[in-house]
This record gives C-alpha cells, structure tokens and sequence, in this order.
C-alpha cells in the first residue's frame, strides 16, 4: 500500500493551468481545469496519486490572482453614498487586488456591497490607503473585498507586499 503524504498547495492561473508536485518524490506533472471546474475546485481538498511513486496525497488548488499578506493594522470602512464612516475595521490580509478585514461592530454587509476602505501601512512612509472596495465574502464579521479599480497601479501596496514576502496564499 502506498504511504500517505500531506496536504500540497497547487496554484492555478487565469486559464486554470498549474503544475501539481508529488510530496514524496518531487515529481511534477501539469493540470488543466476546465473553466467550470476552475471556478469552483478552489474551495476542495482532492485526492491525488502520483504516477510515479504512487504515493497518494491531497491538493488544495488555489486561484489567486494576485500575492497576499497578512496584516494587522486598523482601518475605517466608509460608505460612499453619502459618504459616511460606518465604523473601524482591523485589516487581517492585503493583496494588490483586495483586502480582508473584521468588523469591530455590526454593521449589515451583503455581497457585492460597494464601500471605501481607508487604512495607514506602516511603512517608513506611514502610506495613507484610500480605495474603493466590492464585497466578495462575508464570514460573520470577517469580510473579503475586492479592490475595485483592477486597472489602476498601486505602487504603494505593491512595495509594502512585495516587502513584507506576499505569496499566493
């Protein structure tokens, strides 16, 4: 019987190719997803056999597309029409395409609700974040978003990620 080995992490691009690597005998081998399984396989454990070695492992797929960070520093969730600060927020991770964050209080939050987020890095430059952000994930009082300008270059959080060892996590 094959022996049994951990948990791999598989990063798939855009097209949903990636590359899956054997735990036991560092053998890879390509995958492609369809667009229908790319969409949803990010959210599975699956478990794999290598051809090589036959050791059986698992393999969580992640479709990121830009590296993230952890981070813990407070911010401010403000609605943009009317502009009003709904309450604090603290920041728990940082891409280049969006941010996840707890709420300090109940505030009513729904999927594809559109606020601003505003929150100082601490870097040498003390960099005040200001961007406009769409809901993609509510957990309770921890919220994911999603940056809403994809098209505009933010040097700022690119430095500070790429500073602070940002990885597709």
């Amino acid at each position: 019987m094959a022996a049994t080995v951990g948990i791999s992490r598989v990063y798939l691009n855009e097209d949903g190719h990636g590359v899956i690597t054997c735990r036991h005998c560092d053998v890879q081998r390509p995958i492609r997803t369809s667009q229908r399984l790319h969409e949803s396989i990010h959210r599975k454990l699956v478990k794999t056999r290598c051809k090589s070695c036959e050791s059986i492992f698992y393999v969580r797929f992640n479709c990121r597309r830009d590296p993230r960070i952890p981070a813990h520093f407070p911010g401010q969730l403000v609605r943009t029409y009317p502009q009003e600060v709904l309450g604090n927020v603290r920041i728990i991770s940082l891409s280049l395409g969006g941010i996840s964050f707890i709420l300090t209080k109940d505030i009513p939050i729904n999927i594809d609700d559109i606020f601003d987020i505003q929150f100082v890095l601490d870097d040498d430059c003390q960099s005040m974040i200001h961007e406009e952000i769409i809901v993609r994930r509510t957990n309770g009082s921890c919220i994911g978003a999603e940056f809403s300008h994809h098209d505009t270059y933010k040097y700022e959080l690119d430095f500070y990620i790429s500073a602070h060892g940002g990885a597709f996590e």
